[in-house]
């Protein structure tokens, strides 16, 4: 695949994402953030052929500046002709506990 093909196929990721969140496509000032919901998440897009390791996801996710706004990755497969892309979202689940309503996460339950 070129490099503008690639280019693309992520661009049409990002609309998907921003679509499905009701959020919006920002530019490259935004640095890793690809899709903002306005007043609730930043979310970065990967596009692969592969489910990356959660490490990488971990990575993508610690590479969003903290902000007012819940951070997030969502990694979309490129499948093949004739399957369906799979998408997932990720949060870190303490910001996510944060944000709707439980202040903190129990290390172990009890």
């Amino acid at each position: 695949m070129t490099t503008s093909r690639q280019k693309a196929v992520g661009s049409a990721a990002e609309r998907a994402v921003a679509y499905a969140l009701d959020g919006r496509r920002v530019g490259m000032d935004y640095g890793p953030v690809d899709v903002i919901v306005d007043g609730y998440m930043d979310v970065q897009v990967k596009t692969v052929k592969a489910l990356p390791s959660l490490a990488a996801v971990i990575g993508y996710l610690e590479a969003i500046p903290k902000r007012d706004r819940l951070r997030s990755c969502v990694v979309v497969t490129r499948p093949g002709v004739g399957r369906k892309a799979v998408r997932t979202i990720t949060f870190d689940l303490d910001e996510f506990a944060q944000w709707h309503g439980f202040a903190g996460v129990m290390e172990t339950p009890q």
